[in-house]
Formats: C-alpha cells, sequence, structure tokens
C-alpha cells in the first residue's frame, strides 16, 4: 500500500494539544493509542504534531469531539514553522518514528529469508504455501507502517525493497513447484482462438468470481462477441456445436488440478501479461480460498463481487456488473 507521502514544500504542520481528566486511566490511554495509530509525533507533554492535510485535519476534528465527550478537551493549530526546529529536523523526527517501527519487522523478515533459503536448498514439497502465509502477514504489518511513513524514509524504501525480493522468491518457488509433474495431472490443451468466435458461452447460473472473471476474459480476449447463457448446475450439458460449456462440471474449460477456470484459459489460449498475471492470482485466492497467494486487493474484491451477487436481478445482471468490475481492476494494473 502506498504511503501518504507529504508535500515537503508545502507549508503546514497540525500542532495538536489536549487534556483528559486522570480517570479514568483508560482514556487517557485511548487517546494516546489513537495519534500513535496516525503517525502523530509526541513534542511535549500533549503537545504532538501531525503532516498538515486535510485528512489529518479532519481527524484531529473528530478526536476533539471524542475528547469532549471523555470530559478533556483538545485543540490544534495549523503553522509553517515550530521554532526552533527547522523542516529538515521536524521531517527527521518523523523518519525516526517509522525507522524505529521497521526495525521491529527486520528481524521477523529476515527469519523469512532463511527458511526461504532453506526450502530452496531441502526442496521440501508444501512448504512454499506457509512461506507465503509468513510473507501475506509480514506484508499487511509493513503496510500498517507505510500510511504514517509521509517521508518515504531511506529504511522504508529499503524493506520495501527486501520485501519484494522475497516476495519474487517464494512465488518463483511456487511456479516451479506446480510445474513438477503429478500422478493425477491433467493436460491443457492449446486452442486457437478463431475456433471459439460468435459463440454461446453456457455455465451456471449465480455467478460469482470465476465465471465473472472468466466471461470477461472471453469477451476481452477471446471472442468478442461473445454471448452468454445460465443453466443449473445438475442440467444436462449442451451438445450444440455453437455452445462452448464453462466453469461447470465436465465442461469444455472447467478447474484443473489447483488452478480455477480462469487459469485453465489464461493456459489454453496463451493469454499472459503482467496485469493478467496479477489479475489470475486474485480470481485464484478468491475463488479457491488459498488465503497463500492473496494479494491486498482480493478481500475488496470479493465484497464488492458479493455484494453484486446478492443485488442483481438475475444472472445476466450480475454478470455484466462483475465484468465491469474486473475491467477496472485490470485497468488499474496496466502500468
Amino acid at each position: 500500500m502506498k504511503n501518504r507521502q507529504h508535500n515537503i514544500n508545502s507549508p503546514g504542520w497540525l500542532l495538536f494539544f489536549y487534556s483528559v481528566p486522570a480517570k479514568p486511566a483508560g482514556s487517557r490511554t485511548k487517546i494516546w493509542r489513537k495519534l500513535n495509530r496516525i503517525g502523530a509525533i509526541k513534542l511535549k507533554g500533549a503537545v504532538y504534531i501531525l503532516p498538515y492535510s486535510d485528512e489529518h485535519q479532519e481527524i484531529l476534528q473528530w478526536l476533539i469531539s471524542e475528547l469532549s465527550a471523555l470530559g478533556g478537551d483538545g485543540a490544534f493549530v495549523k503553522t509553517k514553522a515550530i521554532e526552533p526546529l527547522t523542516q529538515d529536523e521536524i521531517i527527521q523526527l518523523f523518519n525516526n518514528q517509522c525507522t524505529e517501527r521497521y526495525h521491529k519487522l527486520t528481524d521477523k523478515f529476515s527469519a523469512l529469508e532463511r527458511k526461504t533459503t532453506q526450502y530452496k536448498q531441502n526442496g521440501q514439497p508444501g512448504r512454499e504455501k506457509s512461506l507465503a502465509l509468513q510473507l501475506n502477514k509480514l506484508q499487511r504489518e509493513l503496510s500498517t507502517i507505510q500510511k504514517t511513513d509521509f517521508f518515504t524514509s531511506k529504511f522504508g524504501v529499503e524493506l520495501t525493497n527486501r520485501t519484494r525480493s522475497i516476495k519474487n522468491e517464494i512465488e518463483q518457488l511456487t511456479l516451479a513447484q506446480r510445474k513438477k509433474p503429478q500422478t493425477n495431472s491433467i493436460k491443457i490443451t492449446a486452442q486457437k482462438r478463431e475456433d471459439y468466435q460468435k459463440k454461446t458461452w453456457v455455465t451456471r447460473k449465480n455467478p460469482f468470481v470465476d465465471r465473472m472473471a472468466s466471461a470477461w476474459l472471453i469477451r476481452s480476449f477471446i471472442d468478442n462477441q461473445a454471448r452468454f447463457l445460465f443453466i443449473d448446475a445438475g442440467h444436462p450439458l449442451p451438445e450444440d456445436g455453437d455452445q462452448v460449456t464453462y466453469d461447470i462440471a465436465r465442461g469444455d474449460f472447467t478447474h484443473v488440478n489447483d488452478l480455477c477456470t480462469f487459469e485453465v484459459m489464461q493456459i489454453a489460449f496463451d493469454l499472459h501479461n503482467q496485469a493478467l498475471a496479477k489479475l489470475s492470482k486474485i480470481v485464484h485466492a478468491i475463488d479457491l480460498h488459498d488465503e497463500s497467494r492473496r494479494y491486498p486487493e482480493a478481500e475488496g474484491v470479493e465484497t464488492i463481487l458479493k455484494g453484486i451477487q446478492k443485488t442483481a436481478s438475475d444472472s445476466d445482471s450480475a454478470l455484466k456488473k462483475g465484468m465491469d468490475v474486473i475491467d477496472a481492476l485490470y485497468a488499474s494494473f496496466i502500468t
């Protein structure tokens, strides 16, 4: 997640002052924790500083209301300078705070790097998922700190790059493991797009992520004049040559081993680019409940698609709305 970087050249700091009754003691702790969570720096006593932004100003306004409810009081002012501190000295205070928080993660990242190296040396099957789960947890912790790294501290940049390196290592290990021959493996036959034009694509009613994403893939990359038809899960499969079944048991395109239908169609039609690769991992994570491969976007996408599924008037409406979400998500990944 990107940090909310403050524009160093723009004037503005927020000084926050507050007082709260000594009892109950929990009230003071509650306010302190909220200030700490948003990245405020304590100057002295009950005086805190934040880079000026509309968001920070709004947060402090709500905090003053909360203080009033607790029997306390608070106020804040916007200022261009805080004597005798220079701009650089104030910025360094924020960077020092972030560096201290980042340092608490370094041992965890080092331990994960050692485990990844041991896995590469010993080749223990199945451990790559455990490594990915650990990385995802650390990435969430890192993302929380990055929200208050207003000036993109050097240590934060280094740790972010280190995270990418570990992630690439684990993804390579996962890919290598998946490419190993399996006794129950089923070969995915290569297909030609010209053989699948102006078809009716048949799938189950009440579509969710895999059917929505697969329909988007079909319309975007395979058959731009595709029509979609919905049948009950137990309905006999159509035998019409102009109809193609997908994401349905014994269909033309469906799950293979641990691959969802979207991934199977990608392979079958040789559809590959960086944006599709990222989208594929999100679809896989949601459809197969595979936490080890989750991206930060997955939870939000899943929530939106569940809302569509619940509110759409019929399967056709749900599919169209879901495809729009997938299309917007794909567009956001294109650089």
